[in-house]
């Protein structure tokens, strides 16, 4: 069951960090269902990520969050 607080997230602009490699993603979560959040960068590239194997998420300042929203 996935917490209210990771559906909170939902529309932020967020940086990842996941547990199982070194990789960071940064972008817009735009889903949160089961077990997996959604995130899209500010490229178009579309990532599914495991909620299980994150290890952080940090939300970015809101200047990032207008500047975001800007652009779209």
């Amino acid at each position: 069951m996935v917490s209210a607080l990771l559906r909170n997230l939902t529309g932020k602009v967020c940086t990842v960090s996941m547990s199982v490699s070194l990789s960071v993603y940064t972008g817009r979560i735009t889903a949160v269902e089961e077990d997996w959040l959604e995130l899209r960068q500010k490229n178009g590239t579309l990532h599914y990520l495991n909620i299980r194997r994150i290890q952080e998420i940090q939300l970015m300042p809101e200047k990032v969050q207008e500047q975001w929203r800007e652009k779209q």
